[in-house]
């Protein structure tokens, strides 16, 4: 894994610090901006997901699990995510009676909720994206396209996501979601977080709201 590691981590470390330089260079252009910050997020992204993978490698018996701060994680990735909102009408929030910890590897914890968290902003277009915390479980609640039942198997299939129309595809083109914005990743956003929480010996669970969307909940306790 130690190898494996390198070899990916050095291209995209490469990726990022030219797109740095490039972005320094065309600050004065939105478009080409946008473009490079797009570069730098998704090779990031990447990384994170390489480490996560590197943990996953691992005996959960073999990590240290140190007291990380939930809230915490959970505000990071929110301010990280919220460009996916900024040509839409979706406000977030973060609801904590409050700070919450578990014992857990900051890394998976930020991947799993990280990824629940950029679902419900990439799947919502109008409404709302509540997270709340307490002291078993963490819950993703959004006002998006909801998820019939039946397609919930493939959701947690690789690269498989779910279409405004409510069907399924391979992701390896970049799909469109409508006409305004456009939907990326890599598709193995649920297929990642289910792996994270078997490691952990957490719980993920799904539900549909009845107004529409999804609720999403990572029990740790």
């Amino acid at each position: 894994p130690g190898d494996v590691s390198h070899e990916l981590r050095t291209p995209l470390t490469i990726i990022m610090g030219a797109s740095e330089v490039l972005a320094a260079q065309v600050a004065s252009d939105s478009q080409l901006s946008e473009f490079t910050n797009r570069i730098n997020t998704t090779a990031r992204e990447a990384s994170e997901i390489i480490t996560a993978l590197l943990l996953l490698s691992r005996a959960p018996e073999k990590l240290d699990a140190p007291l990380t701060s939930i809230n915490r994680i959970a505000v990071t990735e929110v301010q990280r995510l919220q460009y996916l909102l900024r040509y839409k009408t979706v406000t977030c929030q973060i609801i904590a009676e409050q700070e919450y910890s578990a014992y857990v590897r900051p890394e998976l914890l930020k991947m799993a909720l990280g990824n629940l968290i950029k679902n419900a902003f990439q799947y919502t277009d109008d409404g709302e994206v509540v997270i709340t915390i307490d002291d078993e479980k963490i819950t993703v609640t959004d006002t998006g396209l909801g998820i019939p039942e039946a397609m919930m198997p493939l959701l947690y299939e690789r690269f498989e996501r779910l279409h405004s129309q409510n069907i399924f595809e391979t992701t390896a083109a970049v799909s469109e979601q409508d006409s305004n914005h456009k939907v990326e990743g890599s598709g193995l956003g649920l297929s990642i977080v289910q792996r994270i929480m078997s490691h952990m010996g957490w719980q993920l669970t799904h539900q549909a709201n009845p107004s529409g969307g999804s609720t999403f909940s990572i029990y740790y306790k």
